[in-house]
């Protein structure tokens, strides 16, 4: 199991070491629950390193499965701590369960599950068995990830929100002084709440993006990260390696534009559509003059089926269209049509689409779709 998830169990454990956790909290921690299965998991795991675990539960009132199943509802995830249901708690119990003690307020079941005694006695036998010696009480650590052909959005502590591509990851760690973002892999984007005291900073490949309570998206690819500001302003502060002479270090992004950065060196800022940037949010997979090698590393955050590029020249290949990204046709007519393309051959091996240039004289041609 991921470590920082785990450290986070242990974090919401010492937040209800209190008798009376408040409304807040409680709500924090449901959507914290609510986020990911494996944070669930995370957190019965820890439960069950009490030496009474077997004592809590002895009526089984609790369905493991439904909360697995509650995290993997489709759509968008529910922040809520802005939704007013104090007996959103019964969810959680069976459905059997349901019908013979309905209603069931919220506040039994998180007395239940967060007592002080199992707060305690379950960080202690954490420590103990998985060699967590110290835990950060003020900051919030978590990773989130996405599979292929999944899409999440998840409300931070802060009540910023993050909504994360296919094939994504991020890792969260605020601290009193910091909110930070890493971006280990995918595209995410970000709507960022103000708090002068903390800022919000996005660190992907070598670079630091300090949002000033804005909205922009980070894409990382595998020809650099490509930010796209919508809103608000982003600051550019590249760790290491040169600068372009168009944008300095702490140079601010505005709306409406968008750099890449590849090895510490940033581009000039260039206007860009930020619907088609944000089509992925909408299901849909938007290219304007795009190189063949950028389209199939999207496309492959959807299918199971990889297209691989395996002829340099066709960087120069570009692809104009829009593609429903869930659609398991989509992949198949692309496919497809590049065959039909003069200068392209395309090779399938299982779940392996190979597409490379019949000679190196490939002249520079588009697709439109």
């Amino acid at each position: 199991m991921n470590v920082h998830i785990r450290e986070a169990a242990a974090q919401w454990l010492v937040e209800f070491r209190t008798e009376k956790p408040s409304v807040a909290v409680r709500r924090q921690f449901a959507a914290w629950l609510r986020t990911s299965p494996e944070h669930i998991k995370a957190y019965l795991n820890v439960l069950a390193l009490w030496e009474e675990a077997g004592s809590y539960d002895q009526q089984h009132r609790l369905d493991i499965d439904a909360l697995v199943a509650l995290a993997r509802t489709d759509g968008d995830i529910t922040d809520i701590r802005k939704v007013d249901r104090p007996d959103a708690a019964a969810d959680f119990l069976a459905p059997e369960t349901r019908e013979r003690h309905a209603p069931v307020s919220q506040k039994i079941i998180t007395r239940r599950l967060l007592s002080p005694r199992t707060g305690i006695a379950a960080l202690l036998s954490l420590a103990i068995n998985c060699g967590i010696w110290w835990i950060a009480i003020d900051s919030r650590n978590s990773d989130y990830t996405t599979q292929i052909a999944e899409q999440r959005s998840v409300v931070l502590s802060d009540g910023s929100r993050v909504d994360l591509d296919a094939l994504s990851n991020v890792r969260v760690k605020f601290t009193s002084h910091e909110r930070m973002v890493e971006l280990l892999s995918g595209q995410a984007l970000f709507r960022v709440t103000k708090d002068p005291k903390r800022p919000f900073v996005v660190r992907a490949d070598g670079t630091r993006l300090r949002a000033v309570g804005t909205e922009f998206d980070v894409n990382r690819t595998t020809s650099g990260t490509v930010l796209t500001v919508l809103e608000g302003r982003v600051a550019v502060l590249a760790s290491s390696g040169p600068q372009s002479s168009s944008l300095g270090a702490g140079a601010e992004v505005e709306p409406g534009q968008q750099v890449t950065i590849t090895h510490g060196a940033v581009t000039a800022p260039q206007a860009i559509d930020s619907a088609a940037v944000t089509g992925w949010t909408r299901k849909l997979l938007i290219f304007s003059a795009t190189p063949l090698p950028v389209v199939a590393e999207e496309l492959n955050r959807f299918n199971l089926r990889q297209l691989t590029i395996a002829s340099p020249e066709l960087v120069h290949f570009d692809v104009t269209g829009t593609f429903r990204a869930f659609d398991p046709e989509t992949l198949t007519k692309f496919v497809l049509l590049l065959r039909r393309q003069p200068g392209i051959e395309v090779l399938e091996e299982g779940d392996q689409i190979t597409v490379r240039a019949r000679s190196h004289s490939l002249p520079d041609v588009s697709l439109h779709m």
